[in-house]
């Protein structure tokens, strides 16, 4: 579904809960499938920099302009 048909939940548009069924955990990593990450790969590496990305949330706080 586009981004507007996905459902609601409580107050929060977009959700993609229950999209891919009841038992499902992944929710829109279901999207990423092994073509879809070769192409990105393909079509988005320039540099070969790595970002590391399993920051915990709160660390995050003292970079948010506010």
């Amino acid at each position: 579904p586009t981004f507007d048909e996905l459902p609601h939940f409580k107050n929060f548009s977009g959700c993609a809960w229950s999209v891919w069924g009841p038992e499902d955990q992944l929710g829109t990593v279901n999207l990423l499938t092994e073509e879809v990450v070769k192409r990105a790969a393909q079509e988005e590496i320039q540099t070969g920099t790595s970002v590391c990305l399993n920051w915990y949330v709160l660390c995050l706080n003292k970079y948010v302009v506010t």
